[in-house]
């Protein structure tokens, strides 16, 4: 589920390693700036995740003490059609060249991998706390189970010519700036991410980020101000 809405209620917990994650430039979620970044007064917002919403403004805030106004950028709308300072882009419209020129481009998994070398995690499994998800019969933690067929036609041969980006490019994408396993690096950066975000106003302060195996990892707030 998205990282903010894992955030935002306190009944949720993480029950898994796995998750998608980045630990450093993403490449897919990206903030272009018509003005110096230190200036802007509005922002478009990618509506296709809340997750990248809430971490542009957690960096705009952090960074310069921007509150930039808001306005959605819905999927099938190009740049064009906002006259905001700045745009967030994701998915692949942000891994694709613009026509417009802009003044700055922020990578956010960039700009938040300077943090105290903290990894971003887009994606953890989150799930009810009161409901305790069902065991796996065979294998654990999204392991496939012994004999579980894994040669699996590859989809970003399908995929990627689809949405214009070369098939090498999606490899590398997938391969080196995705990271599939939630470790101390990306609890870190989850725990990170929530105490800014709370201090924003955008998630709930009510009960810590709880992972089901209780190891709650412990950071110092704020550290954004070391960039």
């Amino acid at each position: 589920m998205p990282s903010i809405e894992c955030l935002r209620d306190p009944g949720y917990e993480v029950v898994t390693d796995a998750c998608v994650a980045t630990h450093g430039p993403v490449l897919s979620v990206k903030l272009y700036s018509r003005v110096p970044i230190s200036e802007i007064t509005s922002l478009a917002l990618d509506e296709g995740s809340r997750t990248s919403a809430a971490l542009a403004r957690v960096l705009l805030a952090e960074k310069f003490g921007l509150h930039p106004s808001l306005e959605p950028l819905p999927l099938g709308c190009s740049v064009d059609a906002s006259s905001a300072d700045a745009i967030l882009l994701i998915g692949d419209r942000a891994m694709h060249t613009l026509r417009e020129t802009f003044i700055d481009t922020w990578d956010l998994g960039e700009i938040w991998g300077r943090m105290d070398r903290a990894a971003f995690c887009l994606c953890p499994v989150g799930h009810p706390a009161r409901h305790p998800p069902r065991p796996s019969r065979g294998g654990s933690r999204f392991c496939p189970r012994p004999g579980y067929p894994t040669a699996r036609p590859d989809p970003r041969d399908r995929e990627a010519p689809e949405l214009g980006i070369p098939a090498t490019d999606a490899a590398g994408y997938l391969h080196n700036n995705l990271h599939f396993h939630l470790g101390h690096a990306e609890r870190h950066g989850l725990e990170l991410f929530h105490r800014l975000a709370v201090a924003q106003g955008l998630a709930s302060e009510s009960t810590d980020v709880m992972f089901r195996d209780h190891n709650v990892v412990s950071v110092s707030p704020p550290l954004l101000h070391r960039m």
